[in-house]
């Protein structure tokens, strides 16, 4: 039976899908492909044939493990590796050089060698690569001349071509790898604020708690949303090549702590909207419509972030919103509603700084729209 199942599944990971599946794989990420490789050899190539060292192998390891950081941390990882190296080579060179190799000089090089990375920081690759490098100084590649302080230099050599690499071949898009993280942000946003409009229409506990749990289910793609900057401003700054690309950037940079604040007050909306409902207090139907247009305000933007321009129909839509839920005061509504409708106004504005208004000009504009909602 055992066999015959490992025979099945054998036949299922061999077949053309998974193949063409895994082949797929590959050529989406051949930029990393590319950039490893070249790195790697280039690393090897200046440490070997340009400074004279022989035997570089920390130069293209340290290429590697810089590019292989994640985005937007690659700068403080060449740091941490560089200075990781720098201390496990230290020690270990050291120490063997005055104590000799074995297992005992084994085990004091590397927990000094881990006492001085946490001394010096306390970065994960720091400490892990003073350790790995005190280990290879101890067994693999003993000092027998004296303290070799050619290695680290090595290591400065691989972080320092990671980084032109990265620059100046195939360096990713900024701008389209923030637009595929920020689109399930707004879209979430957009759908959770159209149902909640609805499930007030239809006086649906059941679809205000959905709504809610979509809402709360959103912390991952907003860190997802966090990552992506950080690594198209990385590549913005290091790569000429994409230096262009800074002022439509710049328009994600500015919305993104804005949308994070536009999401959670979405949240407490939801959440009074669900507390009224299952209390009976109904909105008036003004309150769904204001609903709809902050719905509409967050789809614009959205479009608006994506062509890279300012975006004033989504500035409309929230003023709309606002003005509409001012009118729900006025019908002489219960607390939740009350609070919904103020929420709602806490959500037009964060979208109209997402929009890069400064907060004067975001509160002024909702202050002239106050007057009874028109059909523009």
């Amino acid at each position: 039976m055992r066999g015959a199942a490992e025979t099945k599944a054998g036949r299922r990971w061999s077949t053309p899908e998974v193949l063409r599946t895994r082949g797929a794989r590959v050529w989406t990420h051949r930029r990393v492909v590319i950039q490893a490789g070249s790195a790697a050899g280039l690393a090897w190539f200046l440490a070997q044939y340009v400074m004279g060292h022989e035997m570089p192998f920390f130069a293209p390891i340290s290429a590697v493990v810089v590019l292989g950081a994640s985005a937007g941390q690659r700068l403080r990882r060449t740091v941490e590796l560089v200075v990781g190296v720098a201390v496990g080579i230290f020690v270990g060179d050291l120490l063997i050089v005055l104590f000799g190799a074995g297992p005992l000089q084994l085990a004091l090089v590397v927990g000094l060698a881990v006492g001085a990375a946490l001394f010096l920081g306390s970065g994960a690759l720091l400490i892990n690569q003073a350790a790995a490098s005190a280990v290879l100084i101890a067994t693999l590649y003993p000092p027998s001349g004296g303290i070799y302080y050619t290695r680290w230099l090595d290591a400065l050599i691989g972080g320092a071509v990671a980084f032109g690499v990265h620059a100046l071949l195939l360096p990713g898009d900024p701008l389209a790898t923030v637009g595929r993280a920020v689109g399930p942000v707004l879209s979430t946003l957009a759908d959770a604020l159209t149902a909640t409009g609805r499930a007030l229409r239809e006086a649906d506990p059941a679809a205000a708690d959905a709504t809610l749990a979509g809402l709360r289910a959103t912390e991952p793609l907003l860190q997802e949303l966090t990552d992506a900057l950080a690594g198209a401003r990385e590549t913005v700054a290091v790569s000429p090549i994409r230096w262009g690309d800074k002022s439509a950037l710049g328009m994600y940079v500015t919305a993104a702590p804005h949308l994070d604040h536009a999401v959670r007050n979405a949240r407490v909306l939801a959440r009074r909207q669900r507390a009224a409902l299952r209390t009976g207090e109904a909105g008036p139907p003004v309150l769904a419509e204001a609903l709809d247009e902050l719905a509409a305000a967050v789809r614009a933007l959205h479009d608006d972030l994506d062509r890279g321009r300012e975006s004033v129909d989504g500035r409309r839509h929230a003023v709309r919103a606002a003005r509409l839920a001012g009118e729900v005061y006025a019908a002489g509504v219960g607390l939740s509603t009350a609070a919904i409708a103020a929420q709602v106004r806490s959500v037009a504005v964060d979208l109209m700084l997402a929009s890069g208004l400064e907060e004067s000009a975001a509160h002024a504009a909702l202050e002239r729209g106050a007057g009874p909602a028109d059909d523009g």
